[in-house]
């Protein structure tokens, strides 16, 4: 009962958190997870996310089916405004 209880916990408080990235990312109109943190994320929420689909769903993949959909909103404000924050890409040639 303690597992699920701290679960339970655990995924509120993440969820809250990723809601919080979510809205940021589209108020401040930036990206508020970096590259790195957000593909972890999303390949390790997704792998685990379809895994529970695929077999028996429990607590934890309801959470990770959520998170996964979280990362998919930060993913786009990743890509939708992440542009802007990134220094312009320039051609390493000198005489082009």
């Amino acid at each position: 009962m303690m597992i699920l209880f701290l679960t339970v916990v655990s995924g509120v408080a993440w969820t809250a958190v990723y809601v919080e990235a979510i809205r940021i990312g589209f108020r401040d109109r930036t990206y508020a997870i970096p590259a790195a943190a957000l593909a972890l994320n999303f390949a390790w929420e997704g792998i685990y996310a379809s895994r529970s689909v695929a077999t028996v769903l429990s607590v934890q993949g309801v959470i990770n089916i959520v998170w996964a959909l979280a990362d998919v909103a930060i993913l786009y404000t990743f890509v939708r405004f992440g542009r802007a924050e990134l220094p312009a890409m320039r051609p390493s040639c000198r005489t082009c």
